[in-house]
């Protein structure tokens, strides 16, 4: 994908971030308090969902998607909590859960063309998500919410549904951190600038050009860079394996760069 594609292609699906003049007054409730420091003592340096051998079969976890210019918030929200439920459950509810249904039921957002975590999320939490298979991604949001699955023909009698949405304190990153280890991946979402669009490997920061849109992405693990010492996050894209290093990329971490940090969410898959 050449840049005027990519940035041609992304314009206009765009994520609602939450900024930092709104950040004490909106979100304050919903922000994920601290843990005792005690549990943060066993923290690895590095690590990743990827390379977890516990999680080998989880289906989505391992894939990277392309979100065609529609719903990156979706792609984002579905994709972790089909991890979540794959983690958790070590491998036994183990499926890809699909964005079209956020897409096309979720009528608080705005389909293919821009969402927001926290009416994603409180969607998912009252009336939960179902499988890629029912619902296949047609990067469509003229579709209507539908009753059946669009697969098969079979009536939708069950979702997957999530508890305890909670948005991170920017200044408690170890608690993202004890999350991806205990429960998987985190949905995320980040300012793009020009020259992310160029990305091809190694630790991204913002340098130089304008800001163009916002995006939602995954937190898959941490790491810090060899010889550098520099820290960084391991994030999933939705702009297909063409991009970055085979759809993923690494970002600086423990610096809010493009206020990656104060736009980090987790959700508890719900059991029965």
């Amino acid at each position: 994908m050449t840049l005027g594609q990519i940035q041609r292609r992304y314009a206009k699906s765009n994520l609602e971030l939450v900024e930092r003049r709104e950040f004490s007054q909106q979100h304050a409730s919903m922000i994920h308090k601290s843990q005792d420091s005690s549990s943060y003592q066993n923290l690895p340096s590095s690590y990743s969902l990827l390379s977890d051998p516990l999680y080998v079969n989880c289906s989505q976890l391992h894939s990277i998607r392309h979100d065609l210019d529609c719903g990156c918030w979706a792609f984002a929200i579905a994709e972790a909590v089909g991890d979540r439920f794959c983690v958790v459950t070590q491998a036994r509810i183990n499926h890809v859960m699909s964005p079209q249904w956020l897409i096309s039921c979720d009528k608080n957002d705005g389909g293919c063309e821009n969402g927001a975590f926290d009416t994603g999320l409180q969607f998912v939490e009252q009336v939960g998500l179902v499988t890629e298979s029912c619902v296949p991604f047609q990067a469509n949001d003229n579709m209507a919410c539908p009753s059946y699955c669009t697969s098969n023909g079979q009536l939708i009698s069950s979702t997957f549904k999530t508890t305890n949405s909670r948005l991170f304190n920017v200044t408690d990153m170890e608690s993202v951190q004890t999350s991806i280890l205990k429960s998987g991946s985190i949905i995320a979402g980040m300012k793009v600038y020009r020259d992310f669009l160029n990305y091809k490997s190694g630790v991204y920061h913002h340098v130089a050009g304008p800001w163009l849109f916002n995006v939602g992405v995954k937190i898959v693990g941490w790491g810090v860079q060899p010889g550098t010492g520099v820290p960084y996050w391991i994030a999933a894209n939705s702009w297909s394996s063409d991009w970055g290093m085979n759809g993923y990329f690494f970002i600086a971490r423990n610096q809010n760069e493009c206020e990656l940090e104060m736009n980090m969410w987790e959700t508890t898959p719900l059991l029965n």
